[in-house]
């Protein structure tokens, strides 16, 4: 039916009453009611009122317009027909018309969603990069302040090593000096570190120079002990000139 074209439907409908053969006779009583409504739409009056709100009416307020041929007639039902189903449709479209709105609206914020998520994805990228920077950083600073440390404890290692070996020119020096006194503190005190010098050379055999500084340490130890000599055979001399005086 809906792919009928409009003279189809009319040779159809002009079938209906054929002399031969018709598609739709109608009854005495159906042509009777027939006559009433054309003279109702004429402008005639009958013996008794036909209520058609249908025919006479259309969306309320409008009425129906003239129709002469079928083609009116056709035409007539298919603006009445496209009016009731925008009436039918609109409160469809409109809210069709809302959920779109609503669809553009989530669209929006799905898009700055989207580009919020982009920015705090490259915000947590870079501060990943920052904070694998602030380790690294860490990690070397701490690795440092360690061989700082190492470094340090080797170089007072070293110090205290090299004391043994920096002792001789200040040891000889004061056995040398015109102030050193055999029978006082600072004498045993020298005494003491070439002991101790002699007995860390001594222990120390397989450094480069210790076989040096050991004979320097003995030559020292001899320069007391002479020193010592020299001491006892005076303070003897002494003593001895008194008894025989």
């Amino acid at each position: 039916m809906d792919n009928m074209t409009l003279k189809e439907i009319q040779s159809k409908l002009l079938q209906w009453e054929a002399s031969e053969n018709p598609l739709a006779p109608l009854t005495a009583d159906q042509r009777e009611a027939i006559l009433d409504l054309e003279s109702l739409l004429l402008g005639g009056s009958t013996d008794s009122e036909v209520p058609n709100p249908q025919i006479s009416h259309v969306d309320g307020d409008k009425t129906v317009p003239s129709v002469d041929t079928t083609y009116d007639f056709l035409d007539w039902y298919e603006n009445l027909y496209e009016t009731s189903q925008k009436a039918d449709d609109a409160p469809y479209e409109a809210y069709y018309k809302q959920l779109e709105d609503r669809r553009n609206e989530c669209v929006s914020l799905t898009n700055q969603i989207t580009d919020t998520m982009l920015d705090l994805n490259r915000l947590t990228e870079e501060y990943e990069l920052v904070s694998n920077k602030t380790n690294a950083l860490h990690n070397m600073s701490e690795q440092l302040l360690a061989d700082q440390n190492k470094l340090s404890s080797i170089g007072e290692d070293i110090k205290q090593r090299l004391h043994y070996f920096t002792q001789v020119e200040h040891l000889s020096q004061r056995l040398n000096s015109t102030t050193m006194s055999v029978n006082s503190d600072a004498f045993f005190t020298v005494l003491a570190k070439i002991d101790n010098c002699l007995e860390y050379m001594r222990n120390n055999g397989n450094y480069k120079e210790s076989h040096t500084y050991l004979v320097k340490y003995r030559h020292l130890q001899n320069r007391a002990i002479s020193l010592i000599r020299s001491y006892v055979t005076h303070v003897l001399n002494h003593a001895t000139e008194q008894v025989l005086a």
